[in-house]
């Protein structure tokens, strides 16, 4: 496409959904913000930064590409050449915060450029690092933590520019589930393609599954703590998919899962069986992706509370562990055991009802009338 025709094209936009950084199975909102912009252009015309283009992989071989492979070898191996490289720490951290002031700095300039060329624009991002010269008000922000807004999660250099960007850009936000009772802003969760969750019933013992980045945010010393409690043939049963991340002696705890640390794993959802138990021990969500693939799948849920799973709370299959007082992984790891040894045909059932739910409040038509609602509202104010 040609300078001329492409900047035509982007005279004709709605809709700009922009994601700063690489597109990456590991986490969820890279998959969000590119299921969003292929719902919105059901009725808008809308364009993604080139990172959002990446098609999802169905088998699990292509997804070695995406990081680091599975397996507990493959872990020790990925200890043994950190500890090696000690020396070269600072000049890799050096390295990553160079890297992400330049994609800061393209990301800035694509987005307001898009913006000048084409003034009624809405650019719908899900990071608090755009900061847009006009049109303030055609940013829509979601925000993806279960914390309320303005409360900075980031450090250092990102931690100051998610201040400024509460102080002066943000104007209009998405929730993807109520914060409280209270919640201000308007509340919209996830969309998620229905057809690409399809039903696997069980014709063998049922699993548990734990999805997620390995690190201390999405509870991985919780989970390592609940897995070893199990009994052993409740144990074997555990599949744990996700990479690892930076503190090692989060990581160090995998060891102790064994076979059970599957690694990266690309849809892992498709893994799942009706019936299945997914455990979410995470301290932050927004709205836990995995958790939602899982509902979809007709999985049972056991949960810890935060304001996502207290959004769900009501499905018939959805247990909240530590409702009013302490999370004890004893306590967990006993309530897992009594999951298992209900009738399976109790535990399908049960899931079959958290997937109807999951597609009434998650399937297409519901997500797109309230983002239609929120998108056709910002087109119409003017420009600050």
């Amino acid at each position: 496409m040609s300078l001329l025709r492409r900047i035509s094209h982007f005279f004709k936009l709605d809709v700009y959904v922009a994601y700063l950084g690489d597109f990456s199975f590991q986490i969820g909102p890279p998959s969000s913000m590119k299921s969003l912009s292929e719902l919105l252009s059901e009725i808008y015309k809308v364009e993604v930064t080139n990172n959002l283009r990446k098609k999802i992989e169905s088998t699990n071989e292509n997804s070695q590409n995406d990081a680091v492979a599975a397996g507990k070898s493959n872990t020790l191996w990925r200890f043994n050449i950190k500890k090696k490289a000690v020396k070269y720490a600072r000049l890799y951290c050096f390295l990553r915060i160079l890297r992400f002031f330049v994609l800061l700095l393209l990301f800035n300039l694509k987005c307001n450029f898009l913006q000048l060329v084409n003034k009624g624009l809405v650019v719908v991002i899900t990071q608090p690092f755009y900061f847009p010269i006009i049109n303030r008000g055609h940013v829509v922000y979601i925000r993806r933590a279960n914390e309320p807004l303005g409360k900075v999660l980031e450090k250092g250099v990102k931690g100051y520019l998610e201040k400024r960007f509460y102080d002066w850009v943000v104007k209009r936000v998405v929730y993807l589930v109520p914060i409280n009772r209270q919640s201000p802003g308007c509340v919209i969760p996830n969309h998620f393609d229905v057809e690409n969750h399809y039903l696997n019933y069980p014709s063998a013992m049922s699993s548990l599954h734990v999805t997620g980045t390995w690190n201390y945010r999405k509870g991985a010393d919780r989970v390592a703590s609940v897995i070893e409690n199990l009994p052993f043939q409740l144990r074997s049963r555990a599949c744990v998919y996700g990479g690892l991340g930076l503190d090692d002696n989060i990581n160090e705890l995998v060891v102790s899962l064994g076979d059970c640390y599957k690694g990266i794993v690309a849809e892992p959802f498709k893994h799942y069986v009706v019936g299945d138990i997914f455990l979410s021990l995470s301290r932050l969500e927004g709205f836990q992706r995995s958790m939602a693939e899982a509902l979809l799948q007709g999985c049972l849920v056991v949960a810890v509370s935060r304001p996502d799973s207290r959004y769900i709370e009501d499905y018939p299959g959805v247990f909240i562990v530590d409702k009013g007082k302490e999370f004890s992984f004893e306590e967990c790891a006993e309530f897992i055991e009594e999951l298992f040894s209900m009738p399976i045909e109790e535990r399908v059932t049960l899931g079959e009802k958290n997937r109807e739910r999951a597609i009434e409040d998650m399937g297409r038509d519901s997500i797109l009338a309230a983002w239609k609602s929120v998108l056709d509202d910002v087109m119409e104010q003017s420009n600050d």
